[in-house]
């Protein structure tokens, strides 16, 4: 039976904190002798051991960082499924208030949110955040043009769609300088900050109305993440 999707549960460890380190040593007493002990009790430790060992040996999941190293996902942060990344996910802008709410999340060179991930207990950045990237890809670096609109008004009643990919670009070196390769992060639990605002003044001068927090799960369900603007 496949494991139910949810948050990873605690689970009783079989093995002393050393093989948790890995170093692989097993948490209970050593057998007296192998010639005094059954058969079936040999093989079950045997089995346990070699557990023991794939569990040290085993690559576990990583949230990668924009500088080009990683954070290990503790048992806390992970979200059991048997999908395969990467999770790409919509975040679905809702304003239920009276009033006309302003975001900054659009085109152009001002993204005024934050995706963070619970490795790090939500102190990175894994947003997008250059408009024009120079990518590993390309030999050169492209020639962009100016910024699009920066600021959008979600009218009261209204919901405004905007999708994250699931994944970073993160500085690779290349020559004497660096480039951005593509990165996708691994199932776990993340979270959305969005500063909201009231008018497009408060926008420029970064002076919010609220900040609105969304902790959230990859893969999410239905591939959808709603958010309520006025609250």
């Amino acid at each position: 039976m496949s494991p139910h999707p949810g948050p990873a549960a605690a689970v009783a460890p079989l093995f002393s904190p050393p093989c948790q380190r890995g170093t692989c040593l097993a948490a209970r007493p050593p057998l007296m002798t192998f010639s005094r002990c059954p058969f079936a009790h040999v093989r079950a430790w045997a089995v346990l051991i070699s557990a023991c060992l794939a569990s040290c040996s085993s690559d576990e999941p990583r949230v990668p960082q924009r500088n080009g190293t990683s954070l290990s996902v503790p048992e806390r942060c992970r979200f059991i499924t048997e999908e395969r990344g990467p999770f790409p996910v919509t975040f679905r802008l809702r304003n239920d208030g009276p009033q006309p709410l302003i975001v900054r999340w659009g085109g152009g060179c001002a993204w005024d949110f934050r995706i963070s991930s619970c490795a790090s207990s939500f102190t990175d950045a894994l947003q997008p955040r250059d408009p024009c990237p120079c990518l590993c890809e390309f030999s050169g670096c492209p020639s962009c043009g100016a910024c699009g609109p920066e600021e959008e008004a979600i009218a009261p009643g209204r919901s405004s769609d905007r999708q994250w990919e699931g994944g970073l670009l993160v500085e690779q070196p290349r020559g004497q300088s660096t480039c951005l390769e593509p990165r996708t992060v691994p199932a776990g639990l993340y979270r959305l900050s969005l500063p909201v605002y009231a008018s497009s003044e408060d926008a420029r001068r970064s002076a919010p109305l609220r900040t609105v927090v969304k902790d959230f799960s990859l893969p999410a369900a239905g591939a959808v993440v709603a958010l309520d603007l006025d609250r």
